[in-house]
Order: structure tokens, then sequence, then C-alpha cells
């Protein structure tokens, strides 16, 4: 195994044009914002290479993976640890979309990415709809409840394809056969919606969390945040019910 290399501990974006890089501890990772379907994505851990993607952003309940067609009127900026993406209205998308990726760094082995979605409106009747996609190959998939029970297994490479859906307050622990890696996710308890985990064939797990779908009045936000965290393998399974526990209580975002 490699040893740590620990790079900027503070998370440090760099934005050119649509490309946003950021450098957080033993992270390393790229969003196109004119696509952010696809998230996180060419991400390295201690400089090896993780296969999929996390944390990208889709309009619709089915991830069509699309890019935005009109890239100049897409507002970006980058303020401290937070990548922020504006996504006006238009005739094929009648309701705005704010996108925040927000890093952190709780411990220089932790690394962890809040996803945060809103959804705005200006007609007097809509049903806006958004969700978060992540895609990652892993060795082994965890269900972790968050009432203090044990975590279970999912699967693992040898297992057939299989899906778990839910409106539960859990997380999904995939981990690494090589890298020494995990990733937990889950979604803030209270703007719990459904969410769905798929494992297939070539070794990835997709994780969909959904927002809207339902009437929304005009000048109504609605808000949806996932936390992903990368944290080293070993005591993973053990800490994850912490994680999440946290993720609960934690105060409302900050955000303009």
């Amino acid at each position: 195994m490699k040893p740590h290399q620990l790079n900027s501990v503070e998370p440090l974006w760099q934005l050119s044009d649509f490309d946003a890089h950021v450098q957080a501890a033993l992270l390393e990772a790229h969003i196109d914002l004119s696509s952010p379907s696809s998230g996180l994505k060419r991400i390295t851990w201690n400089s090896s290479p993780l296969i999929g993607s996390v944390l990208g952003i889709d309009l619709s309940r089915e991830h069509n993976g699309k890019s935005f067609s009109d890239t100049s009127a897409i507002e970006r900026y980058t303020r401290g640890s937070d990548l922020v993406a504006r996504y006006p209205e238009n005739q094929s998308q009648p309701y705005s979309l704010e996108a925040y990726w927000r890093v952190s760094v709780p411990q220089t082995d932790h690394v962890q990415i809040d996803s945060i979605v809103s959804l705005q409106t200006s007609l007097l009747e809509s049903y806006p709809t958004a969700q978060t996609v992540t895609s990652l190959a892993a060795h082994e998939a965890w269900f972790v409840p968050s009432d203090g029970t044990k975590a279970r297994m999912l699967a693992n490479e040898l297992n057939a394809e299989q899906t778990t859906t839910s409106d539960d307050f859990a997380g999904i622990l995939l981990r690494s056969k090589e890298g020494g890696w995990s990733y937990l996710e889950g979604t803030q308890v209270s703007d719990l919606g459904t969410w769905q985990a798929d494992w297939d064939k070539s070794g990835k797990w997709t994780m969909k969390r959904f927002l809207g779908g339902e009437f929304q009045e005009k000048g109504v936000i609605r808000r949806l945040r996932v936390r992903g965290i990368f944290l080293p393998q070993e005591g993973d399974i053990e800490s994850a019910p912490h994680l999440l526990s946290e993720f609960a209580s934690s105060p409302p975002p900050l955000t303009v």
C-alpha cells in the first residue's frame, strides 16, 4: 500500500471555464459544470484512481446525463470550500436550480462532500424534480441503519444484481477491494425522500436520491442535501453510524 501523501488539507477549488478541480487531503476530483449530472469524476484517493463518479445532479427522475444546451446562462463561482452553480429557468426547464458542492476535511484522512440542491419556480404551478446520482465501483456495499443496530452487507462482487429502495434514514457504505478507501453516503434526515441503490454485474453501485415531483408554488424553494464521505477502510463499519448521526444533527446549510 502506498504511504499517505497528504495534499492540501484545506479544500481548494480551482475553476477554469466549466471545469472545476478540487484538492483536499487525500482526495482529488473534477466537475464539469456544463454537465452536473456527471458529478465529481476523475477521482483519485491517495493518488490511486477510482472508477466512477459521486454526487452528480440531474434534473429528472430518470438519470439521462444530459448537458445544458445554453451554457452561457450558467452562473458559476467558487467561494472558500464551496463550488456554486446556478442554472436559470428556460422553456424546457420551468424552474431554476442552484447547486453547491461543499468540501471539508473533518479529519486529515476523511473528506466530506455536501451536495446541496435547491429548486425554485416562478410559475404558479409546477412539479420540479431533481436527483443526485453516485456510481462507484466497489468490492462491498453495506446498509448502515441510523438506529444503532449493526450494519449489514448488501452485496459483494460475488453477488447477483440487486436493488435496494427505501425512504428510511440510513446510509450506504461502499468499500474498495484495493486502495484502502470507503465511501459513505446519506440524505439529510430533514430532506429525506425515496432513495435507491442498484448493484450491477460490472461491479458498480449506483445510488439515486430524489427531490421534488410534487406540486410546488411560485416562490417556494425546495432543498435536498446529500453527504458523501471518503474515509479509510479500517474501522469504517464501526464509525459509519456515528458519522450519519452527526449529519442528522447538523444545522441547515448557509447559502446565498
